[in-house]
């Protein structure tokens, strides 16, 4: 391979990395939201949660959603970036600085789904799916609505139409990680949109099964965290934050794809 084909392919696999991976700037600069995003409301995601290492913004690693009052939901690659004995999760949180959160409860343990594989684009391509169970029930009535497990009455798998948000602390577009939650809205995209790759850029491992293709509004520190869709009046978490393509597709991790294990895992 030349000089100039092998600098883009390695451009390209940074480009793919992990959304928790992606290295944050100060918090104390300007413009702190998540990209192109809006302040969340006083309350409006009380089902949010995340995975922090010290209870401040610095020790923030990825988000999730609280399934129920002992377990969360997020994405398996989150678990490589945290310590599971000396990590916290943060119930309903909406600030940093100052803190402000329902409850913080330590982790019992990590429950990676069983077909992850780190071997492709380090684990984010497929299965990237982790379910963490608490050493308590969470101080917390407000569990998220999960798309396929729930209810019956859940978006069409296509998502067309259908408005799209996405949460988190995650960097905005000029790389500020914020104190405050964040939302954005994203459109789902034309599944082409995460498969096709120009001339040496590595495989997506993109399946439409598995997968949600849509952007764009997440950034690095949103991973794990939810994308809702609005139906029929009610707020489902569809799909998980996993990874960047070529933007402005990005790749969310297709919560009803794992119905089965989420509600075979919980009813321990």
């Amino acid at each position: 391979m030349s000089t100039k084909n092998l600098r883009a392919a390695l451009c390209v696999a940074a480009a793919l990395l992990p959304l928790s991976m992606i290295n944050a700037a100060s918090a104390n600069e300007k413009l702190v939201r998540i990209v192109n995003g809006t302040p969340a409301q006083a309350g409006e995601f009380p089902e949010f949660i995340t995975i922090n290492a010290n209870n401040t913004l610095s020790g923030h690693k990825c988000g999730g959603v609280l399934v129920n009052a002992r377990w969360v939901l997020t994405a398996a690659h989150c678990a490589a970036v945290f310590d599971p004995a000396t990590a916290n999760i943060l119930v309903g949180i909406e600030s940093y600085e100052p803190l402000k959160i329902k409850d913080s409860v330590t982790i019992e343990k990590v429950v990676i789904h069983p077909s992850y594989d780190t071997t492709t684009m380090e684990g984010t391509a497929k299965y990237d799916l982790a379910l963490i169970k608490l050493t308590r029930d969470a101080n917390s009535s407000n569990f998220a609505t999960l798309t396929g497990i729930n209810t019956p009455d859940t978006p069409p798998a296509a998502l067309e139409d259908i408005p799209l948000t996405g949460i988190g602390f995650g960097d905005n577009e000029n790389g500020i990680r914020p104190n405050v939650l964040y939302k954005g809205h994203l459109s789902v995209l034309a599944d082409n949109m995460c498969t096709d790759v120009p001339q040496f850029y590595p495989p997506t491992y993109y399946d439409p099964a598995m997968h949600i293709c849509a952007g764009y509004a997440t950034a690095g520190g949103d991973s794990g965290g939810p994308l809702y869709a609005t139906y029929n009046g009610t707020r489902y978490v569809v799909g998980l934050v996993s990874r960047d393509l070529i933007l402005p597709a990005q790749q969310f991790t297709r919560v009803s794809y794992y119905a089965d294990w989420i509600a075979n895992t919980t009813a321990e």
